[in-house]
């Protein structure tokens, strides 16, 4: 089954994203047959295959009298020809500018799927989702119509009206809206609770490093200490950019990562000396995360550099060049498969990920709503022993977290737990040990909270230890906690110190009455000063 990823935004460029080798057009070329261009385009075809394929071309494929047999007997559904004719309009369509509605398609022989509708494009005004099947745009039925016929039927000048048929579920539904000039952010960030840097990569365009760099370094500034890096719905693009990005995961080391092989010899790819890499890393996936997308995930999984989530990827694990003929049509063609050091390949499989999402929430909504909450929670795995009323998720078999402090969650946390405890995979730890947990039991769950001072709290927990420089303090404070005694020096204003048992999150109060986690947590081993030690309850 032929799959093919593309974008429909402002113009087709998806088809050939990288045109390479061009040929100067503005000088003469001999023909290989004079009068006969086609003839002419398919010997360069074969010559070009013979020289440079990623591997050897059968007899019947160069021994093909046309250009749509040798594709056919070719059989590879990423090597694709473009007459002149079709090379002319899609730069006709470039220079005009035409406009889309701001979706990316995984065209099939069997389907036309919405993979990813862009946040504020007219698709998204017009209220298609991801999941749609489209069955029609305007009055053009695409059942058995070629790739470039569908990408048509999409496309036009800004402001012209388009209708757009679909099936969702059962139900077949229509959409109308107008054609757009749109901007996709190649990369986009946000800070998220407990100090966890978000990163979106749409695409891999020309610019996508130096934007992951830029958002990259904003996070740090605000403190990220842990990553989510979302590739869900990346078809991928420009090679380059995904192998800078390793750098920045992947441990510096001398050996190959990976290696391009060619039907001439291997490419190993070696990382470069940067800074160290980002500590505790998910990468977020779907079937959709393809070619240039997958190309990064593949060398974090292999070589153990971060947590994979999400599901199955793609599995295009082969690399394309492109060639101007001398007709000025266009050829792309394989050129590379991308395979481990072990010799592993991903091509036509796809990549697996560490912990599969679509089993735990296998519907549209909850891939795109709570995946990445789930993906927080995986940050949030408390490290240290377990204490009364910690909660535990079983993600998988003989896979699970450990959470504490559940009322300190945000909301949609919350509900991310409550629909796995819905399929039993939550355990609450009580006096008589782990439990299934219910929503009831969870909702008792009362937080006590000790203000250290200067706005920061430690929850309660058996990882704490008291001291202070008084007995009346002492007693005080034996009212409501264990407290042992300890000789310690005190600074002025200080009221006494902790020592932590094991590490300890840190949490702060803000302006809504709600605990936010900090990127600083209290470390195993040390004494830190308490200022202004409060009890509360939540």
């Amino acid at each position: 089954m032929k799959h093919i990823l593309i974008v429909l935004t402002l113009v087709i460029w998806s088809i050939f994203p990288v045109i390479t080798n061009a040929t100067n057009h503005d000088q003469p070329q001999e023909s290989i047959v004079e009068n006969n261009s086609t003839f002419s385009a398919l010997e360069e075809i074969k010559q070009i295959l013979k020289e440079s394929y990623y591997k050897q071309v059968p007899e019947d494929v160069l021994n093909a009298k046309t250009i749509e047999e040798l594709l056919s007997k070719l059989n590879d559904p990423y090597t694709d020809y473009m007459s002149s004719e079709e090379f002319d309009h899609f730069l006709e369509m470039l220079n005009q500018n035409y406009s889309g509605i701001g979706v990316a398609l995984d065209i099939s022989d069997e389907a036309v799927l919405i993979t990813n509708v862009f946040k504020n494009g007219p698709a998204d005004k017009m209220g298609l989702q991801n999941g749609d099947i489209v069955t029609k745009v305007d009055n053009h039925v695409l059942t058995d119509q070629p790739i470039e016929v569908i990408q048509s039927y999409f496309l036009g000048k800004e402001n012209t009206v388009i209708t757009v048929t679909v099936k969702r579920g059962k139900k077949e539904l229509v959409f109308s809206g107008k054609r757009e000039t749109i901007h996709i952010p190649l990369v986009e960030s946000k800070l998220l609770d407990g100090n966890v840097g978000y990163i979106k990569i749409t695409s891999f365009g020309e610019e996508t490093y130096d934007e992951f760099l830029t958002h990259l370094n904003k996070l740090n500034k605000n403190k990220a200490t842990k990553w989510i890096i979302d590739l869900r719905s990346n078809g991928g693009g420009l090679v380059l950019p995904a192998l800078q990005m390793m750098d920045h995961f992947i441990r510096y080391k001398e050996d190959p990562v990976l290696k391009f092989v060619y039907g001439n010899g291997e490419e190993p790819i070696l990382l470069e000396k940067t800074n160290l890499p980002l500590n505790k890393s998910i990468i977020l996936t779907d079937e959709y995360t393809a070619s240039a997308s997958e190309i990064l995930t593949y060398a974090l999984k292999t070589n153990q550099a971060a947590t994979i989530m999400g599901s199955k990827t793609f599995g295009k694990g082969v690399i394309q060049a492109s060639d101007n003929l001398s007709d000025n049509s266009l050829l792309k063609y394989t050129v590379a498969e991308v395979k481990s050091m072990n010799n592993e390949s991903y091509n036509n499989v796809g990549i697996t990920p560490d912990i599969e999402l679509n089993n735990l929430f296998p519907t549209i909504k909850s891939a795109s709503d709570q995946w990445l909450s789930f993906a927080r929670l995986y940050q949030q795995n408390k490290t240290g022993k377990a204490t009364l009323n910690d909660i535990k998720v079983n993600i998988a078999p003989g896979k699970k977290i450990t959470l504490s402090n559940y009322p300190l969650l945000t909301n949609d946390l919350k509900e991310t737990i409550q629909s796995l405890m819905a399929q039993k995979k939550v355990e609450i730890l009580t006096k008589s040990g782990w439990v299934v947990a219910s929503p009831s039991k969870l909702s008792s769950i009362k937080v006590k909270m000790y203000e250290l001072g200067d706005g920061l709290y430690v929850s309660e927990s058996n990882s704490i230890k008291y001291e202070t420089p008084s007995k009346k303090m002492l007693v005080k404070l034996k009212k409501e906690n264990k407290v042992a005694w300890g000789k310690t020096y005190l600074k002025k204003g200080q009221i006494g110190r902790v020592t932590i048992l094991s590490n300890t999150p840190l949490y702060k109060l803000n302006s809504s009455g709600k605990y936010i986690l900090q990127s600083k947590s209290l470390n195993s081993g040390k004494q830190y000063p308490v200022y202004n030690l409060k009890k509360y309850s939540k």
